[in-house]
């Protein structure tokens, strides 16, 4: 706080672009290290596949024709296996984290303000996605598979 009192002085614009660039340098360095663990996995589930190919592969394991050639429609069939295992892997965790969220957000709205409202739906939309997302990750692997 001491660092925080010295560069910026009492003015709440100067604070507020202050924190928000300590916040966005930290979050940036943390998401950025997530998103590199995750693309890694992501490149090994998918395997060798022409780099011009690679975003075909991608777009088809998330929806639209299944691939004709063997190779891509493989390829497709190992990522959404990969993406279904990581579901899998972290149900407990993202559901734990969104009924946390859900609880802070309603508990806020209630003895703060009616906008963390807004707060709560998005957390319940999150939850919806992740109970919807495995049943939506298994059609897709069967139609890859078929």
């Amino acid at each position: 706080m001491a660092v925080f009192n010295i560069v910026v002085d009492d003015d709440p614009l100067q604070r507020g672009i202050f924190a928000a660039a300590v916040g966005g340098a930290f979050f940036g360095t943390f998401m950025g290290l997530f998103l590199m663990r995750v693309n890694r996995r992501t490149r090994v589930a998918v395997g060798d596949v022409a780099p011009d190919r690679r975003v075909a592969v991608l777009r088809s394991a998330a929806k639209g024709p299944v691939p004709e050639d063997p190779a891509e429609r493989a390829a497709a069939a190992r990522l959404v296996a990969h993406q279904l295992e990581e579901t899998r892997r972290n149900r407990w965790w993202t559901l734990g984290v969104t009924a946390a969220f859900l609880l802070l957000g309603g508990w806020l709205a209630v003895t703060s303000s009616p906008w963390w409202w807004c707060w709560v739906a998005m957390w319940c939309a999150l939850l919806g996605w992740s109970l919807v997302l495995p049943a939506r990750l298994h059609g897709r692997l069967a139609e890859l598979q078929a």
